[in-house]
């Protein structure tokens, strides 16, 4: 298999749970790289600490971060857009943010998991140019009615 190397410069990516731990590693490398990176984070702390970060680099001024919630589907679809009309056309999705639902099989419904409702929200062409990283999993997948989540 023949992996493309490309470059990042210019291109406008999204990552979810960007302003901590790999999430906070993620936003600054793709930043470094020459990308438009915009995260959010539900986690107001660990935004004010990337905010001190980010303000200290030079690639700095490429990251944009938000406080939001993956799975408020209201803030997905303003932050995308918001992310689109600022920077263009978005490439990449970093679906990094946790989630965990405890649920059987048998109760996850499509909206448990929204990372490929993001990408469609984005307008990411994973069949072209653009590409989209979920990060782990969701948990609940692993589980089968009348086991226990430990």
């Amino acid at each position: 298999m023949h992996l493309k190397r490309c470059s990042l410069a210019g291109r406008t990516c999204l990552v979810t749970g960007g302003a901590g731990g790999i999430g906070l590693a993620l936003t600054a490398q793709l930043a470094a790289q020459g990308a438009v990176v915009h995260a959010c984070d539900n986690d107001e702390r660990l935004l004010a600490a990337a905010r001190a970060r980010i303000e200290r680099v030079s690639w700095g001024r490429r990251v944009q971060l938000t406080h939001g919630d993956v799975t408020d589907l209201d803030h997905v679809s303003a932050w995308v857009n918001h992310a689109a009309e600022r920077s263009g056309p978005l490439s990449v999705l970093v679906n990094n943010a946790a989630y965990i639902r405890w649920a059987g099989l048998d109760q996850i419904t499509v909206h448990d998991h929204n990372g490929g409702g993001i990408a469609r929200a984005a307008g990411i062409d994973v069949r072209g140019e653009g590409g989209v990283l979920h990060m782990g999993g969701l948990d609940t997948a692993s589980r089968r009615p009348g086991r226990s989540g430990a």
